[in-house]
């Protein structure tokens, strides 16, 4: 009895671990399962993601490729959106001039470029407010029609707009202040009226020449303006008394060749020296009792 009883034990406790087996099987079935299920999904995602990524790549160079726009055409588009034709001409020429400083083959990399393109155009037309002006607003027009904002450039217009205002008042104001031609013959006889007297006083006291006294000088100065007549103000000033040529870049007048010669003038560039001859022994004479400085 007691051996059966043992058999039947050990018989079930071999089912119990069967029973167990197969359980243990199948949740390692269903977790290897579920593994490769959730691997699947994961390679599934990557590949969606993989092809998203390809068609925003596409989508990118397609509207980069539409976005070409050669010089030509943007010529092209400016003529048809500005009434005025030469202005649409000179607006064009800007933009070459920038297209081709900066060596671009892609029109739209050039907004890129405000602070870039505003010291270009400020150093190409420095001697010019209304030509900078001008220019800007021209790139100004170049980023209207590609549809972008520049306030960076809007307000360097603005400046120079301000700098033109100022200007256009001086030269009114100028103008208001030029003197008539009876205005301008009487301050030429009181300049006259002027130079006898301060020649009277020279007459009536050679010290003032021998010292080269301040009136000895006020007559050379006006002498030189009144006969002369066609030299500037700062001409004049620092102009040194020799008896021999020199290289040196001075002004100067040799009293022995008689001969006024200035330097380092306003028009130095296309007149280069200017010499002008000295007609008047008297003003001569002079002038020799000095060699320093009118």
């Amino acid at each position: 009895m007691k051996v059966k009883r043992l058999r039947q034990n050990t018989l079930n406790q071999k089912k119990q671990d069967t029973i167990e087996e197969v359980n243990m099987n199948l949740f390692d079935k269903e977790t290897e399962d579920n593994q490769q299920e959730q691997l699947n999904i994961s390679c599934k995602v990557e590949e969606v993601k993989e092809q998203q990524e390809e068609q925003q790549e596409e989508q990118q160079e397609e509207q980069q490729e539409e976005k070409k726009l050669t010089i030509e055409e943007l010529k092209e588009i400016l003529t048809e959106k500005i009434e005025i034709k030469n202005t649409a001409l000179s607006y064009g020429r800007t933009i070459k001039q920038v297209y081709d400083y900066f060596k671009s083959d892609d029109i739209y990399s050039l907004p890129q470029k405000e602070q870039e393109i505003i010291d270009f155009i400020e150093d190409k037309y420095k001697t010019s407010i209304y030509s900078r002006k001008s220019k800007l607003c021209g790139v100004l027009k170049f980023y209207t029609v590609l549809n972008l904002e520049s306030k960076v450039i809007k307000d360097r217009i603005q400046h120079y707009k301000t700098l033109l205002k100022v200007k256009q008042d001086v030269d009114k104001e100028k103008l208001m202040d030029k003197k008539t031609i009876e205005d301008g013959e009487e301050i030429l006889n009181h300049c006259h009226e002027e130079l006898d007297k301060l020649g009277d006083t020279l007459k009536n006291d050679i010290n003032l020449l021998n010292s080269w006294d301040i009136t000895a000088q006020m007559y050379c100065v006006l002498k030189i303006y009144l006969d002369i007549g066609n030299l500037r103000g700062g001409e004049i000033i620092d102009m040194k008394m020799l008896d021999t040529d020199t290289e040196d870049k001075i002004k100067y007048i040799n009293v022995k060749t008689k001969k006024i010669f200035i330097r380092n003038h306003k028009t130095e560039k296309s007149q280069k020296e200017r010499i002008i001859d000295i007609e008047d022994k008297k003003l001569i004479n002079i002038l020799k009792k000095d060699l320093v400085n009118i």
